[in-house]
C-alpha cells in the first residue's frame, strides 16, 4: 500500500513538474534558436580600434571634390560577424548601430559641402550621390554573387565576405556592388529627410535606390525616381544599361564634344534602357519629395535634342567644308591663270615700250582684253569662295553655339 502511494505522488509530481518544465524548454529553444538565426544580439558595440581613414571622392561641376571619414577596424568587424546578415530583409542593412554616428557624420560633411559650393538641398543630394557612385564598383564579388556555377553557389555561401554588406563595411572596404552601395546611398538620403526606397529588379539581377519624386517623374510610377549607384555619370530618373558580366551600370557619362570626323555622327545618341518594372519596391522612409527631378527631366530632353541638332549640322558642315574646298581649288586655279594673264600683259606693255609699232600695240591691246576678261571671271569665282567661307563660318558659329549648350549641361569635367 506505501509503494503505491509513494508512485502515486512520485507520478504527480513529475505531471506537475512537467507542466512548468516543458514550456521552460520550449522558451529556451526559442531563445537558442533566435540567438543561432540572429534575432537576438547580445554583442557590445567595440570600443575605437584600427583607425583607417576613408577618402570619397567626386567631380562635381570641374571641381575635384574629397571628404574624408575616419573608419575602425574594430567597428568594421563588428558589422562583418552579425549573424542577421543571411536572414534578414534588405531593409535592414539601412540602419545603423545605435553607438554608430558614422552615416550622420558623414552626411553632415556632405551637407557642409554642399553649403560651402552654394547647392541647393536638392543639388546636395546630387552631390552625396557623386560620392556614392565614385566608390570602385567590386567586380570580384559580383562575378561570384551572380553566378549559377555550383562551386560559385557553395563558395558564397560558406565566405562571409560574399554576403551584403552594411554602409559601415562599403565605406570601410571602398567597394561594393548593387546591394551593397545602394544600402549606403539610401541610409545617406535617407539621412537628408528625403523619401527613399530599394527598388530591385529580378530580371536584370539589380538593386537601385528610389527617391520621393512629384507625380509624372516618376519612374514606372513607383512613387520614386530611379538612381544608380554602380557607375558615374547618372542623374537621377536615368535607367542604366547593366553589364550582364559583373552586374553593374555601364559607363554613362557623356563626352563633351571635341572634334568628329567629317560626315560621322560627333555624338552617340543616348541609349534607351530595356529595363522592367522593379520586382520590389521596398519603402525605407518617408520625406521630403526631390524636385530638382523637374529641371533633370528637361535638361534630358534638351540634350536628346541638341544630340540630334549637332549630328545634323555637322552633315551639313561635312557638305560646306567640301564645297569651300572645291571653290577654293577653283580660286586658286582662277588666280594662277590672272597672274599668267597679267605677266603676258606686262610683257606686251613691256614690247610696246620698247618699239612702239602698230603690231605691239594691237598686242597690247588684245593681252590687255584677255586680262579685263579673266580678272573679272577670278573676281566672280574669288567672290564666290568668299561667300561659301561667310556661309561656312556662319555655320561653324552655329555649331559652336549648339556644342557650348550641350557641354554645359553635359558638366562631365
Amino acid at each position: 500500500m506505501f509503494s503505491k502511494l509513494v508512485k502515486f505522488h512520485i507520478i504527480s509530481f513529475m505531471k506537475r513538474a512537467l507542466k512548468y518544465i516543458i514550456p521552460f524548454i520550449f522558451i529556451a529553444l526559442i531563445v537558442f534558436g533566435a540567438f543561432q538565426l540572429g534575432f537576438i544580439d547580445l554583442r557590445k558595440f567595440p570600443p575605437k580600434e584600427g583607425l583607417k581613414t576613408a577618402t570619397l571622392n567626386c567631380s562635381y561641376h570641374g571641381q575635384k571634390l574629397t571628404i574624408q571619414e575616419d573608419l575602425y577596424e574594430s567597428i568594421d568587424s563588428y558589422y562583418a560577424s552579425d549573424s542577421k546578415k543571411r536572414i534578414m530583409g534588405y531593409d535592414g542593412y539601412i540602419s545603423s548601430a545605435k553607438e554608430d554616428g558614422t552615416i550622420k557624420e558623414l552626411t553632415q560633411k556632405i551637407q557642409d559641402k554642399g553649403k560651402e559650393l552654394g547647392l541647393s538641398d536638392d543639388e546636395t543630394m546630387d552631390l552625396a550621390t557623386c560620392f556614392v557612385q565614385n566608390i570602385p564598383y567590386d567586380s570580384e564579388k559580383a562575378k561570384i554573387v551572380l553566378s549559377e556555377n555550383p562551386a560559385d553557389r557553395v563558395k558564397r555561401a560558406a565566405n562571409k565576405e560574399y554576403a551584403d554588406r552594411f554602409p559601415y563595411e562599403t565605406l570601410y572596404d571602398n567597394k561594393g556592388i548593387c546591394t551593397d552601395k545602394s544600402y549606403l546611398e539610401a541610409a545617406i538620403i535617407k539621412e537628408m529627410g528625403y523619401g527613399v526606397a530599394l527598388l530591385t529588379f529580378k530580371a536584370e539581377k539589380h538593386m537601385a535606390v528610389g527617391v520621393k519624386t512629384p507625380g509624372g517623374y516618376q519612374t514606372f510610377d513607383t512613387g520614386y525616381s530611379y538612381i544608380e549607384t554602380t557607375n558615374t555619370g547618372y542623374r537621377a530618373g536615368q535607367l542604366p544599361s547593366i553589364d550582364q558580366g559583373i552586374g553593374g551600370a555601364k559607363k554613362a557619362e557623356l563626352d563633351r564634344v571635341q572634334e568628329a570626323e567629317a560626315g560621322q555622327d560627333i555624338i552617340p545618341e543616348l541609349p534607351e534602357s530595356d529595363f522592367s518594372p522593379p520586382s520590389e519596391v521596398i519603402k525605407i522612409s518617408d520625406g521630403k519629395t526631390y524636385e530638382r527631378i523637374i529641371e533633370i527631366a528637361e535638361e534630358i530632353n534638351r540634350i536628346k535634342e541638341l544630340i540630334a541638332l549637332i549630328n545634323d549640322k555637322n552633315g551639313e558642315l561635312s557638305k560646306y567644308r567640301d564645297e569651300v574646298t572645291r571653290s577654293n581649288d577653283e580660286a586658286k586655279n582662277a588666280k594662277d591663270e590672272l597672274d599668267k594673264s597679267e605677266a603676258e600683259l606686262n610683257r606686251a606693255k613691256s614690247a610696246y615700250s620698247q618699239d612702239p609699232t602698230d603690231e605691239n600695240y594691237d598686242a597690247y591691246q588684245k593681252e590687255y582684253g584677255e586680262y579685263q576678261s579673266i580678272y573679272y571671271s577670278t573676281k566672280g569665282v574669288i567672290d564666290s569662295y568668299n561667300r561659301k567661307v561667310d556661309d561656312y563660318n556662319e555655320k561653324v558659329s552655329e555649331m559652336n553655339s549648339l556644342v557650348d549648350e550641350y557641354n554645359s549641361l553635359v558638366k562631365n569635367d
